[in-house]
């Protein structure tokens, strides 16, 4: 997490666990454990066995590999911490000197490498390995007393340094929206016409008055309307 001009902290954790799912007859068997050793597997699989099958069970494992979807190089390793902090330092100045009104910029790294494997009731075995990387940044413009903020995220399944290469582009992108918030203005308000076309505007029509009007509503007296039934109720 980079903010206020400084790294504030870089946190990196590690675990795991396995969870075990079975059918027999009309019972159901569940096991599961955050201790993923070879010991605590292996005991579990033989209590999970003989519960479903009895002592005399024998098992046939079937590995099969599937085409690749996306990268499995850990995006936690893609760079260097050094790499990191000097990319993060970079954009926050320059998102700094796109727009001077902007006090101040947040940017998180998240990344997590996910190891699963799966064995199905018909013995197949499935691994899967699943780079997580997701970049967020938020900034906050101050101008003549007035302050907003906003930010913009991305990143998907695949490796980190991809989605690092495009801060420049999102930080394009974030310091226009901090800018068209901070020169918008209000919104006319009050009593005015309103002429509704036809397709989404009905939906919204509905919405506003639709579910009021429904019989059911009216019949158990939940509706705004259950007392005005044979009354005008809306501009002719």
């Amino acid at each position: 997490l980079y903010e206020d001009n400084r790294v504030r902290n870089i946190v990196r954790i590690s675990d795991g666990g396995f969870s075990v799912r079975g059918f027999k007859d009309e019972s159901t068997i569940f096991m599961h454990s955050t201790d993923l050793s070879q010991n605590s597997i292996q005991s579990s699989a033989d209590l999970f066995n003989y519960k479903l099958h009895g002592a005399n069970a024998n098992f046939q494992f079937n590995k099969q590999t599937a085409r690749n979807l996306y990268s499995n190089n850990n995006p936690i390793n893609a760079l260097s911490n050094q790499q990191k902090i000097a990319r993060l330092e970079a954009i926050n100045e320059y998102i700094k000197t796109k727009c001077a009104a902007i006090s101040e910029v947040t940017i998180s790294l998240n990344s997590e490498m996910q190891d699963v494997g799966i064995l199905t009731r018909d013995g197949r075995v499935l691994f899967d390995e699943r780079p997580l990387s997701q970049i967020n940044i938020n900034v906050i413009i101050s101008d003549k007393g007035r302050t907003e903020n906003t930010s913009i995220g991305w990143g998907g399944i695949d490796d980190r340094k991809q989605y690092l290469d495009d801060l420049q582009i999102k930080a394009d992108e974030v310091s226009k929206k901090a800018r068209e918030r901070i020169e918008s203005v209000d919104a006319p308000a009050g009593n005015m016409t309103v002429v509704l076309g036809a397709g989404w505007p009905g939906i919204l029509l509905h919405e506003a008055v639709g579910h009021g009007l429904e019989a059911d509503a009216n019949y158990i007296k939940s509706s705004i309307f259950h007392n005005l039934i044979g009354k005008q109720v809306a501009a002719p």
